[in-house]
């Protein structure tokens, strides 16, 4: 399978939820083949257990340190370091999981018709007993977005912010 994807996490005092977020990501790494995409966690300056979290992962995973500098600091440094040349980047955050298929859904989708943004579903989740959710669901007629140049701005940005 080609399109291979590099996922970068930015990590900073996520010692509460990034367990969960790379457990999830593994297993869905699984359904598409370890060598097709990597995980790069940048710990980002954290001063909590999250770094020794991550050293539990560091056969499944790339774990990049570097001092404090911010969420997008953090992102554009583990895109400086991308090392099995990833086509494609996918951005996730340390209190996220991913549903058990999403990488075998963008995989695929770019298979079939490769394309500069993949837009995917969401579920918000907020609150320890996870009982507030805002969901954006796709229907079927949007399934995959083959989107491009200005489209990306117009299409998926602007309606997100």
């Amino acid at each position: 399978m080609k399109n291979k994807l590099s996922i970068v996490i930015p990590c900073y005092n996520a010692e509460k939820y990034i367990s969960k977020c790379l457990d999830s990501l593994l297993v869905a790494a699984d359904k598409v083949g370890r060598k097709n995409c990597e995980i790069i966690v940048v710990n980002d300056g954290s001063t909590d257990s999250s770094l020794d979290i991550l050293q539990q992962y560091q056969n499944d995973i790339t774990i990049l340190t570097t001092v404090n500098q911010g969420v997008s600091a953090a992102r554009n440094y583990g895109i400086a370091n991308i090392q099995r040349g990833g086509e494609y980047v996918w951005f996730v955050d340390a209190d996220d999981e991913v549903d058990e298929y999403s990488l075998l859904y963008i995989h695929e989708s770019l298979r079939q018709n490769p394309a500069d943004c993949v837009f995917l579903g969401y579920e918000y989740v907020w609150g320890e007993k996870r009982a507030q959710v805002a969901k954006k669901e796709l229907s079927p007629s949007e399934l995959f977005y083959v989107l491009s140049g200005s489209e990306i701005i117009e299409k998926v940005m602007i309606p997100l912010f």
